[in-house]
């Protein structure tokens, strides 16, 4: 049977009579956000699902943290769907109570993620979505703490006292008018930071080398074959020429390149990544320039200042002929401004970086727009070899982090007296630490407030009070820590089962007839923030509020001097943990063995 041959026209006729119908756009539930999607498909039966998803995209769509707002944003959605609430006060609230119970957050991101909840709350009800009603209030009594220093971030750092180059510059500041914890702060930061910068200015001296074989390579190339001489004679230079000649000064992934180079370049020193940052920086040579720019005392920059906003040109000459001017940008006020010796590390190897940037970019056919979108073009580049294409990129906001524990990790293998920062300070410690230095040295307030770039004085004594008593206070705080941990752990205590230790050696045997009479006892010791101990304070003093009326009447002696003052004391300990503490020992409260009371 022949198929019915198919007429297709119009559904609506063409012309100028035809019916229009202005068409109505809806906001996906997967909106694009700063660099990724943001996941809002739990709206879809949720009313006004479209409005609400717009309202985000307007609120925050064009900001620079777009995604990392929406992500918070995000959260207080998902918990009014899952709660089954609405937008409002009401949901607010409770929203609080969740953030107050969470573990994953500090003091000052549920704070965060409160108000931006709030904040979206209050746009909704302004634009007719939701109620217009006064919003709950947030957190109180947050502490707004600045970053720690070195100090704070690194483990145990005592065996370092006994390095000749500490102890040679404790004599150095004994004549300073400082206390001794003071003193040792001001030692060990001054050490750390000055075996940084040797650590990062012997890495950007190799990397400034094989930068200058590169360009002779680059030179060579216009008359020699380099793929003849990698086969006749195969060297680092025959290796680096066959690459540029093959690909260029951005490098793809070694599984692109030609046999044989990947193998006999590594084991001369020469792995890939070294061979690829020989024509365009990558990461990991970019590591040591911005430890450099961090570790400069009188730079002391904020990371964003080095990683985004070090623009081409930001070394430039000065009135003052034997003087630079370094110009690094920032995102909000004014950019930092200094004056330093144009033979300094740090000038020389901005300039080594610029020079190499420079001649990379010339060899593209254009420099992508959004390169220059913070204002010029950034010195610390890299080249992304993405499946999707690729292209030169500016160092991603979250990669700093990792850059400099990255280099402090490896460089800790050459300089000890590193160690103890593994795994500890990142980028936005550099800067606290130099101030806190300025401020043990004595430097005037003017001069440490000129550093900083505070538009006022009063701004930089604040912050330097903050940084100075967090460093001392929880370096002290820290040492009694240790010791309770020590003393917790050493040999001699025994575990009760009461939620106490005890230390057989300051109390004798004898006097222990039963365990409800350590109360008062010179041997017994408390241990702190230990979620199993905590759960035995919750054990026993709900054991003895269950029989709380039976002891008052059968044994009121027993009661009044054995456990009347053991739930008061267990009431008084489990007011001072934390409530993530108490969470985590709720866990473990059935498994805790109780005994009779009587």
């Amino acid at each position: 049977m022949a198929r019915r041959r198919v007429e297709r026209c119009p559904v609506t006729p063409i012309g100028e009579s035809a019916p229009t119908k202005t068409v109505v756009g809806h906001a996906p539930l997967r909106p694009w956000l700063g660099h990724s999607h943001i996941d809002l498909t739990f709206l879809q039966d949720f009313p006004e699902a479209s409005a609400i998803v717009k309202c985000l995209l307007d609120l925050h769509g064009g900001k620079r943290s777009a995604h990392a707002l929406a992500s918070r944003v995000q959260r207080y959605l998902r918990f009014v769907v899952t709660k089954g609430l609405d937008l409002s006060a009401q949901s607010l609230t409770a929203y609080r109570d969740s953030l107050d119970s969470a573990t994953d957050l500090g003091g000052r991101s549920r704070q965060g993620y409160y108000s931006i909840a709030a904040s979206f709350v209050r746009e909704l009800g302004e634009r007719g979505i939701g109620k217009v009603e006064k919003l709950p209030l947030g957190f109180r009594d947050i502490a707004h703490s600045p970053y720690p220093t070195f100090t704070e971030l690194a483990s145990n750092w005592d065996h370092l006292k006994k390095n000749p180059e500490y102890e040679a510059r404790l004599e150095l500041h004994k004549a300073r008018n400082l206390d001794k914890l003071s003193r040792d702060v001001l030692v060990i930061s001054e050490l750390w930071m000055e075996t940084l910068e040797d650590a990062a200015w012997e890495s950007v001296c190799m990397q400034i080398d094989d930068w200058s074989l590169a360009e002779s390579v680059v030179e060579r190339s216009r008359h020699v074959t380099y793929a003849d001489l990698w086969d006749q004679q195969p060297s680092i230079e025959a290796a680096l020429g066959l690459l540029y000649q093959t690909f260029g000064r951005f490098i793809p992934t070694s599984p692109q390149w030609p046999p044989r180079i990947v193998d006999y370049c590594k084991g001369r020193g020469w792995p890939p990544t070294r061979l690829k940052g020989a024509f365009f920086p990558t990461i990991k040579s970019l590591s040591a320039f911005l430890v450099l720019a961090l570790a400069n005392g009188i730079l002391a920059p904020n990371v964003d200042s080095v990683a985004r906003y070090a623009f081409v040109g930001c070394v430039s000459q000065s009135s003052d002929k034997d003087q630079v001017l370094v110009r690094l940008g920032k995102f909000r006020g004014h950019p930092i401004e200094r004056l330093i010796n144009p033979k300094s590390r740090v000038v020389v190897a901005l300039k080594a970086l610029e020079a190499t940037v420079v001649k990379a970019l010339d060899d593209l056919d254009r420099v992508p727009p959004k390169l220059k979108e913070d204002g010029g073009v950034p010195l610390f580049l890299h080249y992304f070899p993405g499946r999707g294409g690729s292209e030169v990129r500016v160092v991603p906001r979250d990669h700093p982090p990792d850059m400099v524990r990255r280099f402090i990790a490896s460089s800790s293998t050459k300089y000890p007296v590193l160690q103890p920062l593994v795994s500890g300070p990142t980028g936005v410690n550099f800067r606290c630490t130099h101030l806190l230095c300025q401020r043990l040295r004595g430097g005037s307030i003017f001069d440490i407030q000129s550093g900083a770039n505070h538009r006022n004085v009063s701004t930089t004594v604040g912050y330097l009070e903050r940084v100075e008593v967090a460093a001392t206070a929880r370096m002290v705080q820290f040492s009694f820590q240790a010791y309770l941990v020590s003393e917790a752990r050493a040999a001699r205590l025994r575990r009760l089962g009461n939620g106490f230790h005890c230390d057989p050696s300051q109390a004798p045997r004898e006097n222990c007839l039963r365990m409800d009479l350590c109360s008062g006892c010179k041997g017994r010791k408390i241990v702190f923030i230990a979620s199993r101990i905590v759960a035995e304070w919750l054990a026993w003093k709900s054991h003895i509020e269950l029989h709380e009326d039976y002891l008052r009447q059968h044994r009121p002696e027993r009661w009044s001097k054995v456990w009347s003052i053991r739930l008061v004391e267990y009431r008084v300990l489990l007011a001072e943990v934390p409530k993530r503490v108490l969470r985590e020992a709720e866990k473990f409260v059935g498994s805790v063995g109780l005994l009779p009371l009587e």
